[in-house]
């Protein structure tokens, strides 16, 4: 679970740029419990100004949320098949970025 952790929190700090304004992040709901709390936490220590919202589901459902703006990145498993996306592999976890 530690490192499930880690390359979360790997993955998000990619977003190093944004100091203010909203990001929406997907995810499967296992990860929502597990993982997400403890990112946010240590994201939002050093960017107290970044307005983090969470959406949990399946990944047909982060894929209808990324294609439709609802979502700015998403976390899924590997591989990523869809044209649409781009992946980027950061240990266990993945963020998906609309193409």
């Amino acid at each position: 679970m530690l490192q499930e952790h880690n390359a979360a929190l790997a993955a998000v700090k990619d977003v190093r740029s944004v100091s203010r304004g909203m990001v929406r992040l997907g995810c499967g709901p296992h990860r929502s419990v597990s993982v997400i709390p403890h990112l946010f936490r240590a994201y939002l220590a050093s960017y107290p100004n970044l307005d983090l919202r969470l959406f949990a589901g399946d990944d047909n459902l982060l894929f209808d949320r990324l294609r439709g703006g609802r979502i700015d990145l998403s976390m899924m498993n590997l591989p990523v098949d869809d044209s649409a996306f781009s992946s980027h592999a950061c240990r266990a976890a993945v963020h998906s970025v609309s193409t």
